[in-house]
């Protein structure tokens, strides 16, 4: 076994911080069938050997584009089990979004489906970031950057009148 320690960039009120997430190879029979494994999945399917908060379980043997690809779908899945998505739920929203194109590397949010946020509050999000860039899609995952740390973050500027 191999642990792997990936950097991330979080956004914090004093600016960006790295973000340290263990990625933790191991033998596909570890794994039985699944590509990857992370904490809450495992605890929803009665998993052993259950991998550590904040960790991921990838089996050894995927090629490297196959490994980044499980990585971060164990990630979505994890933050929306967080959130209180069902495994299934998580999981079907997790295999839609590795079909977004990330525009802004280091996000909080912009990995995450449309699904995971409120509807009119992305909607009125991406309304307020298309003051910044002409590009829909770079509005949107700005939006989703915001509302991933506060959810009524659209709500505050406007009672602000910002």
């Amino acid at each position: 076994m191999r642990t792997v320690v990936r950097r991330h960039v979080r956004r914090t009120r004093h600016g960006f911080v790295p973000v340290r997430r263990h990625v933790r190879t191991v033998g596909k029979r570890v794994l039985l069938d699944y590509a990857g494994m992370n904490r809450p999945a495992a605890e929803s399917l009665g998993f052993r050997p259950k991998p550590r908060q904040g960790e991921v379980l990838v089996a050894s043997d995927l090629p490297p584009g196959e490994k980044r690809r499980t990585i971060r779908h164990e990630e979505v899945e994890a933050e929306l089990m967080r959130r209180g998505y069902s495994y299934w739920d998580a999981h079907k929203i997790a295999l839609r979004s590795e079909r977004q194109k990330e525009y802004i590397k280091g996000g909080l949010g912009g990995h995450l489906p449309d699904e995971a946020f409120d509807k009119r509050s992305l909607q009125a999000g991406v309304k307020v970031e298309m003051e910044h860039t002409n590009n829909p899609a770079v509005a949107k995952e700005i939006a989703k950057d915001h509302l991933t740390e506060h959810k009524d973050y659209y709500q505050k500027l406007k009672r602000c009148k910002l």
